[in-house]
């Protein structure tokens, strides 16, 4: 692990993830809630580093913890060319929620000072002067900093680096559980829950002034839009889709129509019709059974409609593909021609059909690799980082200002 990431270059090609088998080991090793007792008073407990973490330099000097996963995520976003105009990093710091279900203080205090670190190291990558910074969560949790043991909870008493006595509560499952004297296992069988406390979130950098304490959870999504310079209302969204097209491509793999810039869409519906055959369909995505089936739009990429074996030659072909959300319909009628020899590839533009009619067809296949966000307005580089756990999450987007490409 420590290896691989270490290694990891941009070479133009995606990374898609480093694995463990499991959860990944914590920064502190596990610590057991138990009952009210007054003995707990005489042996408080100290968290103690997990000698599996991956934090843990290796003899290299290498490690692999959250700060050093984001930090190596950050260069190869920002080796990318394309990153001028802006990319989304999210950085999770799961396991705060995980070791909180378990009842683990060490577990989760650990974790959340993985994620600080890994805070820190994302705001020495990037210029506040042009990255907005979020650190917010998903959910508040069971656990509490209580002055004494409560005789109702389970609870852990600390000893913090200070020298100070600190008492960790869980009150949300029963205190009777087999399994949470033993670390191996943890508190499992009540599972400690989630609360509806409402959670803190801060913002430092361009367009922090959105964030302020508190915000309503969705105004998230326009926060960062307005940041990356994307399209953010109902109506800039549906002009991204103003430029699709289609175009009947023939060559050594087959038949097939391929479709792009329906950018203001989440999915699309198409038909392959026979005018001179009663308008008898060819291919169809399905038939719509609500107001987003159809096939899935990867923005800002080709996808296709295989027509291989379908057509005949010298038939004129009509292809009607509409945008589910945009309303945007692009309509052409095609001439196959001959199949081609060799790997020269021909591509039929066809002619737009005016007022195609209704097209109601959905759920189907697509084909193409993911592509990025169209955007409105004018181009910027931003990057986003987001950090999302339990207690803190962080999110940097960086946006340059001024830069014109």
């Amino acid at each position: 692990m420590w290896f691989a990431l270490n290694a990891l270059e941009y070479t133009g090609k995606p990374v898609l993830a480093l694995m463990a088998e499991g959860n990944l080991q914590t920064q502190f090793a596990p610590s057991v809630a138990t009952k009210k007792d007054p003995a707990k008073d005489e042996d408080p407990i100290q968290c103690a580093v997990n000698p599996d973490w991956l934090g843990n330099k290796n003899a290299n000097g290498n490690s692999a913890s959250l700060a050093d996963m984001t930090d190596k995520a950050i260069d190869l976003l920002q080796a990318n060319p394309k990153s001028r105009n802006g990319f989304f990093l999210q950085v999770e710091g799961a396991s705060i929620d995980k070791q909180d279900h378990n009842a683990n203080a060490c577990g989760q205090i650990g974790e959340t000072d993985d994620l600080d670190k890994a805070i820190s190291a994302a705001l020495k990558k990037v210029d506040l002067k042009d990255t907005l910074i979020i650190v917010t969560a998903d959910h508040a949790h069971t656990s509490q900093i209580v002055n004494e043991p409560p005789a109702y909870a389970l609870s852990t008493i600390l000893v913090n680096k200070l020298g100070e006595r600190m008492v960790v509560s869980y009150g949300t499952a029963p205190s009777a559980d087999p399994d949470a004297a033993d670390p191996t296992k943890g508190y499992g069988q009540g599972d400690m829950e989630h609360t509806g406390t409402q959670l803190r979130i801060a913002a430092s950098g361009p367009g922090a002034q959105r964030v302020n304490g508190l915000t309503d959870q969705t105004d998230n999504f326009f926060t960062i839009a307005n940041a990356l310079d994307l399209a953010e209302t109902t109506d800039q969204m549906k002009t991204l889709s103003d430029g699709a097209d289609a175009n009947l491509v023939v060559d050594e793999k087959g038949q097939r129509v391929e479709f792009s810039g329906f950018n203001g869409d989440a999915s699309v519906t198409y038909t392959v019709t026979d005018p001179t055959n009663g308008d008898a369909v060819i291919a169809t995505s399905g038939e719509a059974t609500d107001p987003v089936s159809g096939v899935r739009v990867r923005t800002d990429q080709t996808m296709s409609i295989d027509l291989t074996g379908k057509l005949t030659e010298g038939k004129t072909y009509r292809v009607t593909i509409t945008g589910r959300q945009s309303g945007k319909v692009v309509a052409k009628d095609f001439q196959a021609p001959a199949a081609a020899a060799g790997d020269d590839s021909q591509v039929v533009p066809g002619e737009t059909v005016e007022n195609p009619g209704d097209n109601t067809s959905a759920a189907g296949q697509q084909t193409g690799v993911a592509g990025v966000l169209d955007k409105t307005g004018s181009a910027i580089a931003a990057v986003v980082v987001l950090i999302a756990a339990l207690v803190s999450t962080a999110l940097a987007l960086k946006t340059v200002k001024g830069r014109r490409h």
